[in-house]
């Protein structure tokens, strides 16, 4: 029970999975219109006087729920209760919620910033923005540079400088570029009454109210909460790269990060366009961008999106518009990022008509991109015999079967290797050897599996490829790559 009298309690996992774009509820809790979205709420006995204040969101991994939110969400007593307890106490309504894209500041920063997320906490308010916690405070995640840091205190002034120009006030400044230094969770007063289950930290969290603040050491800098967006939210896009470009540290800046060509890129909502003015002095305008840094396979543990500014002009909309079959590869080729997503889209929207779990299609991606990126007609012809998405040795194994059902010797059809992983997974041992995991899961559960997407990855790749070498780590990363991009196009 905190200061309050309100009780948090640790929610009960679910009994059973469920996919979150199917069933989902939203219902608004009261005093804050905050949108609470669950499968369902499991229903138990309720102590007198309790009231409940913690919100546990959904979550497609594991969806957590409390025990006694049925109370909250449904009894009006309760819910009266809990609005006059936020009377008595001063504490306002949806106002105080610190939600994604709010405005933030630092006392020694020269511009203004907006709050990210890549990760939220299934809490939303009116408009389905993001509702945050107390360590929401990564930086590049959450909090972006200020631009140009004008600190006094800074203790390492070898950085580079940097100079921004305002199109507002019309005035052009030079300073050391900010470099958020943020070590510790935003700071609030002990008045946070709401927490929100962080699915994880397998952990409560207070919510951020607007009064918190960050110190960043960098320059000793205090970093506040500007203003709350009570609007609807921009959404992440995805881009693609067009030849061959330079990724840059900052906007216009002599640091080259990556340089890329028929790449994915997610833009950052939070972070506006800025316009540079080139040696040449054509003004371009450039955005903040992610792309994911998968270069070093060697090193999977480096594996990961990084944040870079690209000209505007020198990327592409990926069209929302799913792929037809006739767009997709038709030569036994490598294929790019962007040409992989292409396939990866048509294989998640026809395995998830067939009842797959949007977990087991981005694993089996993951693998897909490490045995053919993702290209249905690739073929291996040197060492091994192998061919397809997955890469069946002997090819037979393919061919036999499609042959028995077409009465055609040998088909790339995309349909058709889908159908055949399909049957593997309803024959048992066919192509799956259930002991070669620890968790010693059969095909058919890891079709409507709903674990960790890393884990399927791993699962997949012992079970059904049936590894005997070392494993092979990058493809459980290459899995949650496959499920950002995804879940955003989806969405």
């Amino acid at each position: 029970m905190d200061k309050y009298g309100y009780v948090l309690r640790k929610p009960k996992p679910k009994n059973q999975e469920q996919k979150s774009t199917d069933n989902r509820q939203k219902q608004n809790n009261a005093g804050a219109d905050i949108k609470i979205t669950t499968d369902e709420t499991n229903r138990g006995e309720n102590k007198a006087g309790e009231s409940v204040v913690t919100i546990v969101g959904e979550n497609q991994n594991k969806r957590q729920t409390l025990s006694i939110q049925q109370m909250l969400l449904n009894n009006s007593l309760a819910i009266a209760r809990m609005n006059q307890y936020r009377q008595n106490h001063g504490i306002t309504g949806e106002e105080s919620y610190v939600v994604s894209g709010s405005l933030v500041q630092c006392n020694y920063g020269y511009e203004i910033t907006r709050l990210g997320v890549v990760r939220d906490h299934g809490v939303y308010d009116r408009n389905g923005n993001a509702v945050l916690t107390c360590s929401d405070c990564k930086a590049g995640e959450n909090v972006y540079g200020f631009g140009i840091c004008t600190s006094p205190y800074i203790l390492h002034k070898q950085n580079e400088s940097i100079t921004i120009h305002s199109e507002a006030s019309n005035t052009t400044i030079s300073g050391f570029k900010c470099r958020l230094a943020l070590t510790t969770d935003w700071m609030e007063d002990d008045n946070v009454h709401t927490h929100i289950w962080n699915e994880e930290k397998q952990q409560y969290e207070k919510v951020l109210l607007k009064n918190a603040n960050l110190i960043c050491t960098y320059g000793f800098g205090q970093i506040s909460i500007k203003e709350i967006v009570n609007t609807v939210p921009e959404k992440v896009k995805v881009l693609y790269t067009i030849d061959s470009i330079n990724i840059r540290e900052s906007p216009g800046g002599d640091k080259v990060v990556a340089i890329l060509s028929d790449e994915i890129l997610l833009t950052i909502p939070s972070s506006p366009i800025k316009k540079v003015i080139d040696s040449e002095g054509v003004e371009q305008e450039w955005i903040n961008i992610r792309y994911y840094n998968q270069k070093d396979e060697a090193h999977p543990e480096n594996m990961g999106w990084v944040e870079g500014w690209v000209v505007k002009d020198f990327t592409k909309n990926m069209s929302e518009k799913e792929p037809e079959k006739s767009e997709l590869s038709t030569k036994p080729i490598k294929l790019e990022q962007r040409e992989m997503l292409v396939e990866a889209r048509y294989i998640y929207r026809y395995l998830s008509e067939k009842g797959w779990s949007d977990n087991a299609i981005y694993a089996i991606l993951g693998n897909m991109e490490k045995e053919s990126t993702i290209n249905h007609m690739r073929r291996e012809v040197k060492g091994r015999n192998a061919i397809g998405l997955v890469q069946w040795t002997p090819p037979t194994k393919l061919y036999d079967w499609v042959y028995e059902k077409t009465l055609k010797k040998e088909n790339n059809d995309i349909d058709m290797q889908l159908e055949r992983i399909i049957y593997e997974s309803t024959q048992g041992d066919l192509q799956w050897s259930i002991n070669e995991h620890p968790a010693h899961i059969s095909f058919a559960e890891f079709v409507h599996s709903t674990e960790e997407v890393g884990k399927l990855a791993e699962v997949f790749y012992m079970c059904y490829e049936q590894y005997s070498e070392e494993l092979q780590p990058e493809r459980g990363k290459w899995a949650e790559k496959w499920k950002e991009i995804l879940e955003i196009l989806n969405h």
